[in-house]
Parts: C-alpha cells; structure tokens; sequence
C-alpha cells in the first residue's frame, strides 16, 4: 500500500507542477476602445441668412443679418440668401398690418445654398416697417436636403424716409345711413 501511496503521490506532484507550469502567453492586439458614453453627433450646421436690396439706380446695398432692425431705402428688389438647400419653405415680406407683400419671386439653387430674387409688385413706401420671414410652409422648423432642421428666420426692416400719408381710395370713405 505504500507504493501505492508513493505513486499516487507521485502522480499528484507531477500533475501540480505541470498544472503551474507557466505557458508563454500570447498578447493580442489591445480591443478596440469604445468611445466615451458622452459623445455626440456633432451638431448640426448654423444656417446662415442674408438678405441684399437692390436700389432703383442698380446698386446693391450691403448685407443684412437678421439680428437687429435695419433701416433700408423703400426698393421694389430684395433677395435672401441661405447657407443650405432648403425644402418646403416660403419666404414673405409682411407690411405693418401683417398683411404679405405681392411679389414675383425667382427661386435658385447654387452651391452656396438656396437664393430667392424677390420682385415686389410696388415699392417699400417710405417710413414703414416691414418684416421679411423665412419660415417652413408646413411643420414646425424649417429643413435641409440634408435633413437638417432649423427655426424660422426674420428680417425687421425700416424704410427710410419720411412716412407719408395713405391716399383714401374712393368709395372707401365711411357712408352715414341717415334714418
């Protein structure tokens, strides 16, 4: 029995040390790093809108940006400029009575984004204030080709010159119905 014992114990001491038996380990390629649990999609681009005039001499007027009011001469020509191809959009000049301007616009796509020349059916009139809107025809925001969206975008604009008086129109004149 005690060769029995011996060798078991052999069998043990032999299977210990080859169980420790260090192996060469093979080092893979650290894994690929996950980024971080805060990144972001990088947010989306500015849209940038500007709005020109053309004078009745042919000369453009500066650039506008639609952050303060402007004074401007009473023209008949604007055209917007935005930094993106916009879709199912619309832009309007309002009068002080939020009434919309009649205008012929030409529409135009460039690299550069989406141009509007806006042709207004009569002048600006002088000493009024108006107000130039871009705003989405339908839905909440206003969209990109390429999907991106962004809020509604408005010019105040005040003409120059001294304001004058509205001619009354004929017939518009209150009627008094005597009894």
């Amino acid at each position: 029995m005690r060769t029995f014992d011996a060798t078991v114990a052999l069998l043990l001491a032999v299977f210990a040390v080859s169980a420790c038996r260090r192996t060469p380990t093979h080092n893979p390629s650290p894994a690929p790093t996950a980024a971080p649990a805060d990144a972001r999609p990088p947010p989306p681009p500015e849209l940038a809108v500007s709005l020109r005039w053309s004078e009745d001499d042919g000369g453009t007027a500066e650039t506008l940006k639609p952050a303060e009011p402007s004074i401007i001469e009473p023209v008949q020509k604007l055209e917007v400029q935005a930094s993106a191809r916009l879709r199912n959009f619309r832009i309007r000049v309002f009068d002080e009575s939020d009434r919309a301007l009649e205008s012929d616009d030409v529409l135009s796509e460039t690299d550069a984004g989406t141009r509007d020349e806006i042709s207004l059916r009569f002048p600006l009139k002088p000493g009024r204030r108006y107000d130039l809107v871009l705003d989405p025809q339908t839905g909440p925001l206003l969209q990109d080709a390429l999907g991106n969206t962004f809020p509604e975008v408005r010019f105040t604009l005040q003409t120059s010159g001294e304001r004058q008086r509205d001619a009354k129109t004929p017939g518009a004149a209150k009627r008094r119905h005597h009894r």
